[in-house]
């Protein structure tokens, strides 16, 4: 399976402790009942996580190839642009040092139709994922609808809407 060995391409420029989580300050569909194989809770973009919210690896694997293409026919070139994607930001934020998290964009200042789909704010309060101030503000703007001047002030809309867990939190 091609896209199985993309993922495994792309996850080389990620950290070594990188999981692709479930984003839920993105909208996801909720899978429900009893017979549900490998634990599927949750499909977000095509992809299939379990009830924790994790990706369910063991589809990604060539063994399940088929199985993957049947029940998921989106989730392996999803995951594969995610990966890429995942990788290219990780890659860049690493790169450039930060001094100043302050947001440097003016209130009333229009910003770029959102092309952070595959940004996961979740993963970046967790410190599971590291991304450019101006992309965590410009994505916290337009999926909250409201303007952060601070990333303190980010992780405290998502603990207070029960985004993320407030004892997880690893960026302030």
């Amino acid at each position: 399976m091609a896209s199985a060995d993309t993922q495994g391409r792309a996850e080389a420029g990620l950290p070594g402790n990188f999981t692709l989580t479930l984003d839920r300050t993105r909208h996801f569909s909720e899978v429900h009942g009893d017979h549900i194989e490998h634990n599927l809770g949750f499909i977000q973009d095509g992809i299939p996580f379990d009830r924790a919210g994790r990706l369910i690896k063991p589809l990604f694997e060539k063994r399940n190839a088929k199985e993957l293409e049947a029940k998921f026919p989106a989730a392996a070139e999803a995951i594969a642009r995610k990966l890429k994607r995942l990788a290219d930001e990780h890659r860049a934020a690493a790169e450039a040092p930060i001094e100043e998290t302050n947001n440097q964009l003016g209130e009333q200042q229009p910003h770029e139709e959102d092309p952070d789909a595959d940004v996961s704010l979740e993963a970046w309060a967790h410190g599971e994922l590291k991304l450019l101030p101006h992309v965590v503000y410009r994505v916290a703007k337009r999926r909250f609808g409201k303007f952060f001047r601070t990333y303190a002030e980010v992780v405290a809309h998502m603990v207070a809407a029960r985004m993320v867990d407030p004892n997880r939190v690893k960026v302030l």
